[in-house]
């Protein structure tokens, strides 16, 4: 029975394409010299690093079921910030540094709307994860995304 078992040591160590090292059949045969079955399997599973099933209850769970147990966060529709320092990239495009530390850049050109620093804007959030940003007394708004 002991030499079946350093056997299948020996027979997956070369199958996993690792060559069994003078260690491995060390503690294979150490193991195998256990008597009581559950030692035996305990040292095999210490000696090789063999990881503990997975619990039933985790079987077959995707990162969808996870997300669904999650904590939800509410985030807000919009928020009101103040420009810190609006850059123009040119074409009509803007980076926007604001009040909080977040960075945004428009996707699209709008010659209606010149940001200026001190200027206070709404960041609203959309569908499908976009976002649009207005200004007060403006009835324009562009899409935009945030950079950091």
């Amino acid at each position: 029975m002991r030499a079946a078992a350093l056997s299948c040591v020996i027979v997956i160590s070369a199958w996993l394409g690792a060559p069994a090292s003078a260690e491995d059949i060390a503690a294979a045969r150490k193991c195998s010299a256990i008597s009581d079955p559950t030692a035996r399997l305990a040292c095999f599973d210490a000696a090789f690093a063999v990881a503990p099933a997975p619990p039933a209850a985790t079987f077959g769970d995707n990162v969808a079921l996870q997300q669904q147990r999650a904590p939800k966060v509410v985030l807000p529709k919009m928020i009101e910030v103040k420009v810190t320092q609006a850059t123009s990239l040119g074409k009509g495009l803007y980076r926007l540094t604001l009040d909080n530390g977040q960075v945004w850049e428009t996707h699209e050109a709008d010659w209606t709307l010149q940001f200026k620093s001190s200027d206070v804007i709404t960041i609203s959030r959309l569908p499908m994860g976009s976002y649009q940003i207005s200004m007060p007394g403006v009835a324009r708004t562009i899409s935009a995304r945030r950079v950091q």
